[in-house]
């Protein structure tokens, strides 16, 4: 009796162990952290995680990414890979520029300016990411174009998949005289700009990011009144609002 017994209990414990390594998991945080355990409960809100030495973890469903257990694997929201936040590198960023102007019609300073620039940066750390920038201003007004090259500096404050950031960057744009009155010509001047911007991460490595800022810009036109007897030069120092929308690799 006492033989069958002692086979009952041996054929129950192993039958035990074999559920504790199927309940054997691995659970990944949306911050990178990995919690290796046993799964002892679940529930809408959390998962339950048993770790070595005994203590269990409540860890909330919001945020985890991936959750593995023996040979399941199971992604949160999606079949997707985790996103990758705090990377290191090279990127570049593509972006849509607006600054409003005082009204549609006349010079470079009552015009609007709407643009493209392309950004090509290197993430040293989250916070330490220099930059250079191209990009063409386009005036709402018939003046011409408008091609600027700037030096940039940003940093993201937040280790977060949506993460606010600042920037600041200082360059020159030049005028690209495209107007066919000969007796005036543009001229371009310096650019300084500062703001704050959201930054949001996505599983594929690209980032989607929104600006407003501040943006301080001199500007010179040139009127050729010769015929009349006099030159005249003129001088502006605007002052504008900066909203900008890209995407960043």
């Amino acid at each position: 009796m006492r033989k069958i017994t002692l086979l009952i209990s041996l054929f129950l414990a192993t039958f035990a162990l074999m559920g504790q390594r199927e309940s054997f998991s691995k659970i990944e945080m949306k911050n990178g952290t990995r919690w290796v355990g046993t799964l002892v409960e679940v529930n809408d809100t959390a998962y339950f995680l048993e770790i070595s030495g005994g203590s269990i973890l409540m860890l909330p469903r919001k945020d985890i990414v991936l959750i593995s257990v023996g040979s399941k694997r199971k992604v949160l929201g999606a079949d997707r890979p985790p996103v990758r936040i705090d990377q290191s590198g090279a990127f570049v960023k593509i972006k849509f520029d607006l600054y409003p102007g005082t009204g549609r019609y006349g010079n470079l300073a009552n015009s609007t300016l709407s643009g493209l620039s392309l950004q090509y940066g290197y993430k040293i750390k989250r916070f330490v990411q220099p930059a250079l920038v191209s990009g063409v201003l386009f005036p709402s007004s018939n003046n011409s174009p408008l091609y600027g090259l700037k030096a940039r500096f940003e940093g993201e404050i937040l280790k977060r998949s949506t993460a606010p950031y600042y920037y600041a960057s200082a360059g020159y744009y030049f005028s690209g005289n495209a107007r066919a009155d000969e007796r005036f010509s543009e001229k371009g001047g310096l650019n300084l700009e500062a703001g704050l911007g959201l930054k949001f991460y996505t599983e594929r490595d690209r980032r989607w990011v929104f600006e407003l800022g501040y943006m301080h810009q001199r500007l010179e036109e040139l009127y050729d009144y010769r015929p009349w007897g006099s030159i005249e030069n003129r001088y502006y120092r605007l002052h504008r609002m900066a909203f900008s929308l890209g995407l960043e690799f």
